[in-house]
């Protein structure tokens, strides 16, 4: 709800997203797709870096 000149004027529902800073769902997905595969190169760098060391020590 919105006051406009001293009354109250409901917003309309396309409008909501807009207003309280909501993202479109294609955006929301993309930022989590690229948020995910950031993850999994972390992960795969982690598990990499931690194979290697482990083999070194083992000599």
């Amino acid at each position: 709800m919105r006051i406009i000149s001293e009354c109250v004027k409901s917003t309309k529902l396309e409008w909501l997203p807009v207003l309280s800073h909501i993202a479109p769902p294609e955006v929301r997905r993309h930022s989590a797709e690229l948020k995910m595969i950031e993850k999994y190169k972390t992960l795969q760098a982690f598990q990499y870096m931690m194979t290697c060391i482990t083999h070194q020590t083992k000599d």
